[in-house]
């Protein structure tokens, strides 16, 4: 097993969308108070963009300064799927108004990416996207969209 206990186990305790819609403490985020509007930003293809860029900035950072290092994406891909698939998915339950093939599409996708940038922590620099979605999830909202020009601009959380 590559990917670290303590990653799983954090993906493990959410306690998915008890917060969806409620007011919150987070910084450096957008609220998204509508529940029509929030199912909306989370099927923008500019969402579907941005966490595409976040992850394939990680994946072109590795390949060039870490190749060897990067030989394992593949690997830890597939232990993550295989570990969001069985042990995360059926935790999950829909949100009124929301494409549950969607959601969990975007979950899968946030939790994948997560665990693969937890593995390479270490050897990346700057912020951590994926962190920062897993972060929300725990809040009990979901990450939702992107205001702004990815890395600039601020996430949209419902």
């Amino acid at each position: 097993m590559k990917i670290s206990q303590q990653a799983l186990d954090r993906i493990s305790n959410i306690d998915w969308f008890v917060n969806i819609g409620k007011v919150h403490n987070i910084s450096d985020v957008l609220t998204e108070i509508d529940a029509h509007e929030a199912a909306l930003k989370l099927s923008e293809p500019e969402w579907e963009d941005t966490t595409l860029e976040a992850s394939n900035r990680i994946s072109a950072f590795l390949s060039l300064k870490y190749p060897k290092l990067f030989e394992d994406w593949n690997e830890v891909a597939l232990e993550a799927k295989v570990f969001f698939d069985v042990k995360i998915a059926k935790s999950i339950s829909g949100i009124p108004g929301f494409d549950d093939e969607l959601l969990i599409q975007c979950v899968s996708w946030d939790v994948i990416h997560y665990l693969i940038e937890d593995y390479y922590k270490d050897s990346l620099r700057g912020k951590l996207f994926f962190d920062k979605l897993i972060y929300i999830y725990e809040s009990g909202h979901l990450p939702c969209g992107w205001e702004g020009t990815w890395p600039s601009g601020s996430l949209v959380i419902y």
